[in-house]
């Protein structure tokens, strides 16, 4: 009995995994969320995008939002999804790498770099590789995402250069 259900599990998530990408509305901002530059203090979720040795990073808080990681990273940066899965895998954040590096056709190689998600909160212990995609998380008040590009390392090897902002919030 539990090897049918286990079979059934896989064949459901393979279903679902054949469905067509839902698009994620990342044009407007999500309802009453306010964005500000540097790190959250005592409410919202920090956004951290490091471009490793490309140029500085950037780092930024949005307060009352509400919506997916691709959200959070879309509404304030210019993103770019791959061809394959548009707004389910990152391949270029404001213009790294650039499409003479990665044509964002398919999902990059490691000779292409490739971008990182890494997320923490006041349960982890600092940053930790997203077991989920971007478009299926919703960072929650007190947390922090970060986008690491890899350059041509192999992604586990890729860490944040700045530490996570994470608290827990009133309410």
């Amino acid at each position: 009995m539990v090897l049918i259900a286990l079979v059934a599990l896989v064949a459901i998530g393979s279903a679902i995994s054949a469905l067509p990408a839902i698009e994620s509305n990342s044009e407007t901002p999500a309802p009453n969320a306010t964005f500000f530059d540097g790190a959250c203090l005592d409410a919202g979720v920090t956004e951290v995008i490091d471009f490793g040795n490309q140029h500085s990073p950037i780092v930024y808080c949005a307060t009352n939002f509400v919506g997916t990681g691709w959200d959070l990273l879309a509404q304030r940066v210019d993103v770019s999804g791959t061809d394959e899965y548009p707004t389910g895998f990152v391949c270029r954040i404001e213009g790294v790498p650039s499409a003479q590096e990665q044509d964002c056709a398919n999902t990059p190689g490691y000779d292409e770099g490739s971008w990182v998600y890494f997320t923490a909160n006041a349960e982890t212990d600092g940053w930790v590789m997203s077991p989920t995609g971007a478009g299926m998380r919703k960072p929650g008040c007190g947390s922090s995402d970060a986008w690491v590009f890899s350059g041509k390392n192999r992604p586990e090897r890729a860490m944040p250069s700045i530490e996570p902002t994470v608290f827990k919030c009133a309410g």
